[in-house]
């Protein structure tokens, strides 16, 4: 049974693939799991359910950048097993890898520790520096000579190649339980480096929606009063993190080409440009309203449901979360067939899938929608339908569950072989350094430690649990049962009580007894 989960990823609840660690996290501890998230840089204070890491770079980082060795200049990352919270978990949940905070060679200790449970949002796992390859498909054959060293995550010299070649040894000694969010993006793992483990498995589940936050709006007068958009507008909408215009993987290109076509056309078109900042704010044409980041859920479902169509015109993508909340509240979406994008919007039931870039095909779509308004409000009906059905919260959360279980049995059921010596040797230094090596040594006593211990206790009652685990439950065991709460601190960890029925005392009696019955093997 998974108790205790952390979650591993570049920021907290800034960006597509933070949110959907951040959402999972808050699913799981709704039923009782402890799920909390450590990143390496924080967009909020941290709390008892996020936390910060010390990344630690060299003083020469800007050295290591500029030679191109993308992300081996931080060596916090090896240590990340001796944080509390890393230690106790049953299974470590990684998300983005990139961002400049983790080492990759890190995952050689973690995956010694703890099963590994790695979410992919995008393709930088298997190319040699790059989140998404555009055309390029040098990552089949080892990456080298790369035609665009400014793709995101970029870098100063094409040292492709070998990062291609590192990754390549480091997934040899690494079981993964690989999770692709689309089977566009499993379709490109199952040819890649990822699968150099034999217990490497690959698990498809598709991103999710919270239904309940994300929904219709029936009333959507007073947000469009709020926006001087008048009731007979056709309102078009899209929604990205600092504005479609100041990424070039959002296409804001073709949005301008598409919008300016109708424009000229329709004189009742308002175009809502969702998510801009002051330097990516555009005034296109006369009926363009632009919106500030909107960090409230509750407010951007109201946005969405003032819109008509949502039009997404990204040219790289995977499985878009501003997809799926537009589908939840109903509006029908009008989209390039790019990345897994397909696969959530059903072509002629939930909105209309065109080619990708192309540019003609996604205004006549929209052309038609404006024109056949019976048409536009059979897909709003399909689109929602389509959200609960597939892509609720509760759905993939158990999806997840059952990979993090598997993962676990396959964990703790093999023998765990060491990674060869002569490998480690033959490492660069700037890769052997004494952050790896330690986090690597201490694991591996760790593990001897736990073995001798068994081995001298076969017949008396073990303690199983580290102490850092046993905090961790008990805290687990009240946050779950207790929503009127009081901190105090028994055994030295906080955690709460009821302070309306239950007696202080009496309740640390009932934590400890539950501690021991859990962790005592039966006689």
């Amino acid at each position: 049974m998974i108790r205790t989960v952390t979650h591993i990823g570049t920021v907290n609840a800034c960006g597509g693939a933070s949110k959907v660690g951040a959402r999972l996290a808050e699913a799981q501890r709704a039923r009782g799991i402890l799920s909390r998230e450590v990143v390496g840089r924080l967009c909020s204070p941290p709390n008892e359910l996020v936390q910060s890491f010390e990344i630690l770079p060299f003083q020469d980082a800007h050295e290591f950048r500029r030679l191109g060795l993308q992300d081996y200049e931080f060596q916090g990352s090896h240590a990340l097993y001796h944080h509390d919270w890393i230690r106790a978990s049953d299974v470590l949940h990684l998300h983005n890898l990139h961002g400049g905070y983790f080492n990759p060679y890190s995952l050689l200790p973690l995956s010694q520790a703890k099963p590994l449970v790695w979410t992919l949002h995008d393709m930088h796992s298997f190319t040699g520096h790059c989140a998404h390859s555009m055309n390029c498909t040098r990552w089949k054959q080892g990456c080298g000579e790369c035609p665009d060293l400014t793709i995101y995550p970029n870098i100063q010299q094409d040292m492709s190649a070998f990062l291609w070649e590192q990754k390549r040894k480091i997934y040899t000694h690494t079981p993964l339980a690989i999770v692709t969010p689309s089977n566009w993006l499993r379709a490109k793992v199952d040819e890649s480096i990822l699968l150099a483990h034999p217990k490497t498995s690959v698990h498809t589940i598709h991103n999710f929606v919270d239904t309940r936050v994300f929904k219709p709006f029936d009333d959507t007068t007073q947000i469009r009063r709020a926006l001087s958009i008048p009731e007979s507008a056709f309102v078009i909408g899209v929604v990205a993190h600092s504005g479609v215009h100041a990424n070039r993987w959002k296409g804001g290109m073709y949005a301008d080409e598409i919008i300016r076509g109708l424009a000229q056309e329709f004189s009742n078109i308002y175009f809502l440009n969702i998510g801009t900042d002051a330097g990516s704010a555009y005034s296109g044409f006369a009926n363009m309203i632009n919106v500030p980041y909107v960090d409230s859920e509750e407010i951007l479902a109201q946005f969405y449901s003032c819109l008509d169509v949502f039009l997404f015109t990204s040219i790289a993508e995977n499985c878009l979360l501003v997809v799926l909340e537009a589908l939840a509240c109903g509006v029908p979406v009008v989209s390039f067939a790019v990345g897994g994008v397909p696969e959530l919007v059903r072509h002629n039931q939930d909105g209309i899938v065109v080619p990708e870039r192309d540019s003609a095909s996604a205004r006549e779509a929209l052309r038609t929608l404006i024109q056949n308004k019976v048409r536009e409000r059979e897909m709003r009906i399909c689109a929602r339908k389509r959200a609960v059905e597939s892509f609720s919260l509760e759905k993939v959360s158990d999806e997840y569950l059952h990979v993090y279980e598997a993962a676990y049995e396959n964990f703790h059921s093999s023998l765990h072989i060491e990674i060869p010596e002569d490998f480690l040797q033959s490492l660069p230094e700037f890769i052997r350094t004494e952050y790896f090596t330690n986090a690597l040594k201490n694991i591996s006593q760790a593990k001897v430690q736990t073995q001798k211990s068994e081995q001298a206790n076969p017949n008396h009652a073990v303690l199983l649990a580290s102490e850092h685990q046993i905090r961790d439950e008990l805290a687990s065991f009240s946050y779950s049962r207790y929503s009127h709460i009081r901190h105090f601190k028994p055994f030295g960890v906080r955690t709460y009580f009821d302070a309306n029925t239950c007696d202080l005392k009496v309740y640390q009696d009932l934590l400890m007894y539950w501690v021991l019955t859990r962790y005592l093997p039966k006689e």
